[in-house]
């Protein structure tokens, strides 16, 4: 059985937050896990009543606003990046101040739902406060296997398919090394870390960042990890990196068919990334591909394919592990926003159905959702014998 919400401990939760003094409550759901967000949202209205604000933000609530606020547990949801935005609200509450003025967010006034208008600027990550790492529970030292950072903001790619919709299709606006250098000692300095895995989408987009960045991290005596695109590597690039102490690169592969790459706007050849698993090799480090079924247009043909080029590529020792998904149109994406472009049918019926590793929320022209989830599970098992 899918994760549904019904193994939280709604009574704990509820016994925690009675022992919270606030009157604002900020949550960040994920999509399959927003109907956890909406009870929690109820236990917190239900302790504090009309005096307690409760705001939304994040990917899946910037682009379903309106479902977010039908509930009668919602007030606000902030949209996009909400660093500056989050402030604002909490100072026109404490003000007791209207919230028209306020850009990037919907709210309810009098039952009535209103939406500002959309706040154009981007945000520069080096304008804000370092994340506030001393204030998480010391007890997870030495129990985290590594430290996420972003050095970017944005996605100049415009994939149909991509979750990370805050910060698609512009360019990626980078923080600058010194901010990215203290996150990482910061996290060595409460948790232990001393993995860095970097998440940008397109991390080697700035091949001069790259560089400072690889030189910092092997200066601190650092290890890390990174992903980015197939089409956006070389020799050198790589070689920097691994002198750098980077141990693996992850590429988004997506599937095998020039045709579904075409389709889904990926930008890349299928041929790129067997060249740039060997490039990757020949530096010395280790290679990860994402992978996909249940892509617009998958077929019986095209998910085999798929995997079985992967698994020449194990043969051929040019790749060590694969991630492999099941499709989901998240809210925001075009797959989401304009299925029937993509001859795709979203079955889902509710936000918890929205995940990667149960049947698919989807039919495409040739495959069902559950015949797209029997090929994931007979693709995993072939994958794990290769590993």
């Amino acid at each position: 059985m899918g994760f549904n919400g019904s193994t939280i401990d709604y009574e704990g939760i509820e016994n925690e937050l009675r022992k919270v003094d606030s009157s604002i409550f900020a949550l960040s759901p994920f999509t399959n896990n927003y109907s956890v967000a909406v009870e929690v949202s109820k236990i917190i209205k239900k302790i504090f009543g009309k005096k307690a604000t409760v705001i939304f933000g994040g990917a899946h609530t910037s682009y379903t606003e309106d479902i977010c606020l039908s509930n009668e547990s919602v007030d606000i949801v902030s949209k996009g990046e909400g660093d500056l935005i989050l402030p604002r609200i909490m100072k026109a509450i404490f003000n007791n101040q209207d919230l028209y003025d306020i850009p990037s967010i919907s709210w309810k006034k009098d039952g009535k739902i209103i939406h500002n208008e959309s706040n154009k600027e981007y945000i520069s990550a080096d304008d804000l406060p370092l994340p506030a790492y001393h204030l998480i529970s010391q007890t997870f030292r030495g129990a985290i296997p590594y430290g996420r950072i972003y050095t970017s903001r944005g996605c100049a790619y415009n994939c149909a398919y991509c979750a990370d919709t805050l910060y698609k299709r512009r360019k990626p606006i980078y923080q600058s090394i010194e901010r990215s250098v203290k996150q990482a000692e910061l996290m060595r300095k409460y948790f232990g870390v001393n993995l860095i895995y970097v998440g940008d989408e397109s991390f080697t987009y700035n091949e001069n960042y790259v560089r400072e960045f690889a030189e910092a991290m092997k200066e601190r005596n650092f290890k890390w990890v990174s992903q980015t695109r197939a089409d956006l590597v070389n020799e050198k690039i790589l070689g920097i990196m691994k002198d750098g102490n980077c141990k693996l690169i992850k590429y988004g592969a997506e599937t095998a068919n020039q045709h579904l790459l075409d389709l889904i706007r990926k930008g890349i050849k299928v041929e790129q990334v067997t060249k740039a698993c060997e490039m990757a090799k020949d530096a010395g480090l280790s290679v990860l591909l994402y992978y996909m079924v249940g892509l617009p247009d998958e077929s019986f043909e095209t998910a085999e394919k798929t995997v079985s080029f992967a698994e020449n590529l194990f043969k051929k020792k040019l790749i060590d592990l694969v991630e492999y998904y099941i499709t989901t149109p998240y809210p925001g994406t075009d797959l989401y926003q304009n299925p029937q472009r993509y001859n795709l049918e979203i079955i889902g019926k509710t936000f918890d159905d929205w995940r990667e590793d149960q049947p698919s929320v989807t039919n495409t022209r040739f495959l069902t959702n559950v015949q797209i989830f029997d090929l994931w599970k007979s693709g995993l098992k072939r994958f794990g014998e290769l590993i």
